[in-house]
């Protein structure tokens, strides 16, 4: 009996795969929304930001300050095409980047420091 060859995919090349079909069963919860931020951005960004999905697609980045906001927004293109390869283009379809204001500047308010002003 003939030998079939199997082909071999390394992991590092299956795993993205994989991963962005288990996101994608069940709906969108902050927990998964918070892992695949920290996928798509690595640590030291995550560390430095939080993040909000609207219904609309909009991924609303809160950064602890102007200088992440800027390196967010200078990444946005790539950034966003990694969200979309874990998510679908359907879930995430532009970021908004905004700096966090400051826990005492919102005192009594009722918006979390992470939720970008209303205009």
């Amino acid at each position: 009996m003939p030998r079939t060859k199997t082909k071999f995919v390394p992991l590092q090349d299956a795993l993205p795969a994989v991963v962005a079909e288990l996101v994608r069963a069940g709906p969108m919860s902050h927990e998964k929304l918070s892992f695949v931020w920290h996928r798509a951005v690595g640590d030291a960004i995550a560390r430095a930001t939080r993040v909000r999905l609207d219904a609309g697609g909009v991924l609303r980045v809160a950064a602890s300050d102007g200088r992440w906001k800027r390196e967010i927004q200078r990444s946005a293109a790539v950034i966003l095409t990694r969200l979309q390869a874990l998510v679908g283009s359907e879930v995430v379809s532009q970021l908004d980047v905004v700096v966090s204001q400051p826990e005492s500047r919102i005192a009594g308010s009722r918006r979390s420091p992470w939720t970008p002003p209303s205009s």
